[in-house]
């Protein structure tokens, strides 16, 4: 399932928004890890399966997956009652989270709790969704316009020095268009359209790549880079 993620098959319906998410993941690593952080401590804070190990662990001293009690692959458990890491403050240099923060319940706690565990001036490398469907793991509860999540970071602890859209509004257009058709279209059909879909959908964002202002308002991911505030 982490490989699905991080290298998803080329027939994937989310092929183009996988890739793209690797690939900012990997520039981050470039910009603010390798070479920069010596012995870094690096906490996966809603980890799941953990899809982006791989890409971290050549880079990091320690990669630590926090989630609820009763998933096998956590390092450490998030406390349901509390929604605390089990950790001490100020013990990760980066903490990472990737398609998490719409599924929290409470999202403002979430970037606090983040901000305590992260080291001073430590990082966090986040990506959530601006548009996209209803996804529940175990709920799906928010979207974001870029405003409202700059501004959920900086009250909470992060001062943003990157800001991404991934995926701008052209392309969310014909992304919205395959996940509404798919569902309806016989099983043998599916697969061939969506892969169509994809290859569409990689050719349009790229025709639009240079609309940049539009990005960080509308898109279907958002990827931010921010350093926890004194």
């Amino acid at each position: 399932m982490a490989q699905n993620r991080l290298f998803p098959a080329w027939y994937s319906p989310h092929f183009y928004a996988l890739t793209q998410l690797r690939k900012v993941n990997a520039w981050a690593i470039t910009q603010f890890i390798q070479d920069k952080i010596a012995k870094a401590v690096l906490l996966d804070y809603g980890c799941g399966d953990k899809p982006y190990f791989s890409l971290y662990q050549p880079y990091i001293a320690q990669y630590i997956g926090a989630d609820i009690a009763d998933n096998p692959l956590k390092d450490i458990e998030i406390a349901v009652n509390t929604e605390m890491v089990l950790v001490g403050d100020a013990c990760a240099d980066i903490i990472l989270s990737t398609q998490v923060l719409e599924h929290v319940t409470n999202p403002e706690k979430y970037l606090q709790e983040a901000a305590r565990i992260a080291k001073e001036k430590g990082l966090l490398f986040i990506s959530t969704h601006g548009f996209f469907p209803y996804h529940p793991s175990p709920q799906d509860y928010w979207r974001w316009t870029g405003s409202g999540l700059r501004k959920i970071l900086q009250d909470n602890g992060w001062k943003v020095i990157h800001f991404e859209g991934i995926m701008g509004f052209w392309t969310i257009g014909f992304a919205f268009f395959q996940y509404a058709l798919a569902p309806y279209l016989p099983f043998i059909l599916r697969t061939p359209f969506e892969t169509m879909m994809q290859a569409l959908i990689s050719v349009i964002d790229k025709l639009f790549h240079r609309n940049i202002d539009r990005r960080q308002e509308n898109c279907v991911l958002y990827f931010i880079v921010a350093e926890r505030q004194e």
